[in-house]
């Protein structure tokens, strides 16, 4: 009798949203426009962040066509009130939009409200879906809906919370080197990949990490485990 075909998707992969604001609010929108101190402003990237999120497309698609995603999440910002939705971020939304504009062969500005470009609006793409329903408290959902998926997936999402989505992960997934995933996500760290690689005939991922070294300070090495 044959061996059941694994279930799950064959690779996932987390990135950290791109660079964020430290001190005073001081994000920019898609057109470079700074709302000094609005709401929306301290919840989007900084220049350098947009510069990050434009060689990502670049990172999973031209420069490492094996990574390149059928299906990318990333957070919906929440209420802000410490509970279920504890971030307002628009950041991983605002990370991955670059790619998803060239993957599915559509322009950036389709992301976003005339009257509020800072604010990105899903929309709906055939070739690479961009998967929005979970805001930024609900990583436990997510996590679990990882293993009824299929090809390549990418989450953008917010640092504190990927060590815990990597747990959940292995407890739904077999992951094969469980002991080599960091405890913890470093503050100043925007250029890692997380990659879980389904093992043929094996039914496990292997985890690993992918540096980016897309800009100037990114790191050669990985996050210690």
């Amino acid at each position: 009798m044959a061996a059941a075909t694994p279930s799950g998707p064959n690779q996932i992969l987390i990135i950290r949203h791109a660079e964020k604001p430290y001190t005073t609010p001081a994000g920019a929108d898609i057109q470079g426009v700074n709302y000094g101190a609005s709401a929306f402003d301290k919840e989007s990237l900084i220049p350098f962040g947009w510069q990050r999120a434009g060689a990502l497309a670049q990172f999973f698609t031209t420069m490492n066509p094996g990574l390149t995603p059928n299906t990318v999440i990333a957070s919906y910002p929440g209420a802000g009130d410490g509970g279920k939705g504890d971030s307002k971020s628009w950041r991983p939304m605002q990370t991955v939009i670059a790619l998803l504009a060239k993957i599915n062969n559509v322009a950036e500005n389709s992301f976003y409200e005339p009257e509020a470009p800072f604010n990105p609006i899903p929309i709906t793409l055939t070739t690479c879906p961009f998967n929005t329903q979970y805001d930024s408290g609900s990583w436990l959902p997510m996590a679990n809906s990882l293993a009824t998926m299929s090809g390549n997936v990418l989450v953008a999402w917010q640092h504190q919370d990927i060590i815990d989505i990597c747990t959940q992960i292995g407890s739904v997934l077999k992951i094969a080197n469980a002991g080599d995933i960091p405890i913890d996500w470093p503050k100043n760290r925007f250029d890692i990949v997380f990659r879980f690689l389904l093992q043929p005939g094996t039914g496990a991922y292997q985890f690993s990490q992918i540096p980016q070294m897309l800009l100037a300070g990114d790191g050669a090495g990985g996050i210690p485990a």
